[in-house]
């Protein structure tokens, strides 16, 4: 069966594919839409530095930079243009030089939504502000970020991505480039808030390909994919390596000694690390670990987790692939894959199996049974807060039902028909829940629905299932065979994904496998 060219990696859970970030923003200094600095008495000014609209959630936000950096907090009068529009949150977001960045949330009830909001912000000693935020429908390309210029390749040139709490975003992939102009980044690069790669990372220098990145607590990186060294000095790591910060080889962390790829990683809250692919052993002595196994805070092989046993009785032991992984609240982990059986006693679990913490099989959890197709395959989990599970894949079929690409099970692993099928013309890959539970799916797809309705690479779902028209069509296309195999979104809603394309919206804008949308 020929392998799947995706996946991206997993932080720490609400999200894996993507990450839903509320960090701290970055001090952008991208293109202002509408700035009016004004100067106080005092020769202190406040200044308009970014502001973004979202029409689908009738959300906004407005970056100021007060110059210089108060002492004590801030608090502006703030006059809207919209009678339905109120303040949700007023907080400092980082600095610039001399100057304090803040962020203004906003909201409007209004409807049918304005097409512009002016906001006025009178900041004592600093004087007046203005800002006219547009309000862009969602699914709309942002083109104040230049193209982030992934090169191109035989791969899916963007598998892995994630919104650090700074605000910055994280990229992994089979890229050798990045940025305009293209500067050497081997298969890992870090942009700004602003879309300018950031220098302070260093290319780690991977030796082939990279299919999942997690961020952890303390800024460091875990990498894993198919590659065997890392850095100048071809280090040996096999499948899993943890960075620094700034890009560099955390040398604290061992070489876990994987013998295949791994594609996808959750940091747990003890500071142990799941990793699911398609390796079979771990370590110095090869202990047996089938496609999913539990790693020590050093990267040493945890020996008291369970061997998962993931199997499959219609294809090669060395084509079963663990693709996406989830750990719910109290520990359990759910793990989607091309697998058929799991646990010791190859108990039938089609595409989707849960675990206990210790690795053992959850019988409390039922066969999904994905199927209707040759190679029945899970490729993309979200857990939501009522501990039900959208699973995204190749499959037509889920207990027997209808359901293509995509599926919302119970918490028990039975089919929640609550939940609207999906009608796909391609390939899911990655699913990525928002914090407003509308749901965010990654493939190959070019329409939804009998009517075909074109979304080619990107949708968006309601809570329900339902098609959000709200969420335009992103218009993603060219490269190799297109796809989208991950999405990420940033606090302000705006949303990244990445894959192979080489250009998105309309008019059609070169993006070279890297873009982000308003949401």
């Amino acid at each position: 069966m020929p392998e799947i060219p995706r996946i991206h990696g997993t932080a720490i859970r609400p999200t894996r594919r993507s990450v839903v970030s509320a960090a701290v923003w970055a001090a952008p200094t991208i293109t202002v839409l509408s700035a009016a600095p004004a100067f106080a008495s005092s020769g202190r000014s406040a200044t308009v530095t970014e502001t973004t609209g979202l029409a689908s959630s009738g959300t906004g936000v407005v970056y100021l930079a007060l110059d210089p950096a108060p002492t004590t907090a801030p608090a502006p009068v703030v006059v809207y243009d919209d009678r339905g529009a109120s303040t949700t949150g007023f907080t400092i977001a980082g600095a610039r030089g001399t100057a304090a960045i803040y962020r203004l949330a906003f909201r409007t009830t209004t409807r049918p939504m304005p097409a512009t909001i002016t906001v006025t912000l009178d900041i004592p000693d600093y004087g007046t502000a203005n800002a006219v935020v547009p309000m862009t429908l969602g699914g709309t390309l942002d083109t104040r970020v230049a193209d982030l210029g992934l090169n191109a390749g035989s791969l899916s040139n963007g598998n892995g991505l994630l919104v650090q709490p700074d605000g910055k975003i994280l990229v992994a992939g089979d890229f050798s480039q990045a940025g305009t102009p293209q500067v050497a980044r081997s298969r890992v690069a870090r942009f700004t808030p602003d879309g300018t790669l950031d220098p302070g990372f260093t290319s780690p220098q991977l030796s082939s390909s990279v299919f999942a990145i997690a961020l952890q607590p303390d800024g460091k990186i875990l990498v894993g994919g198919i590659f065997s060294t890392v850095g100048p000095d071809a280090t040996p790591r096999q499948g899993l390596v943890r960075l620094n910060a700034d890009g560099t080889l955390d040398t604290s962390f061992a070489n876990p000694g994987l013998n295949d790829a791994v594609y996808a990683i959750a940091v747990l809250p003890d500071g142990k690390i799941l990793v699911a692919g398609r390796f079979g052993t771990a370590g110095p002595d090869r202990t047996t670990v089938g496609r999913l196994a539990r790693l020590n805070a050093n990267g040493t092989l945890d020996t008291g987790f369970a061997d998962p046993n993931l199997l499959s009785t219609t294809i090669s032991f060395t084509n079963v692939i663990a693709y996406d992984l989830a750990v719910q609240p109290d520990g359990k982990i759910l793990v989607t894959g091309n697998f058929n059986t799991a646990g010791p006693g190859d108990t039938p679990r089609g595409g989707l199996a849960r675990f206990n913490s210790n690795g053992t099989l959850d019988t409390g959890f039922g066969d999904a049974s994905l199927g209707g197709t040759s190679f029945p395959t899970g490729t993309g989990l979200a857990l939501q807060s009522d501990g039900k599970v959208l699973v995204a894949g190749r499959f037509t079929t889920v207990k027997s039902q209808p359901r293509v690409g995509l599926a919302r099970l119970t918490a028990n692993g039975t089919l929640d028909t609550g939940f609207q099928p999906t009608q796909l013309d391609d390939l899911a890959y990655g699913v990525t829940l928002q914090a407003d539970g509308k749901v965010l799916l990654t493939g190959d797809f070019t329409t939804f629905g009998s009517g075909k309705v074109s979304r080619r690479l990107l949708l968006r779902l309601n809570a329900d299932g339902s098609l959000d028209t709200g969420f335009g069509d992103p218009a993603l296309t060219g490269g190799d065979r297109p796809r989208v195999t991950a999405a990420a979104v940033d606090q302000d809603g705006l949303i990244y994904v990445t894959g192979t394309f080489s250009s998105a919206g309309s008019p059609s804008t070169a993006r070279g496998n890297l873009a982000r949308f308003y949401g």
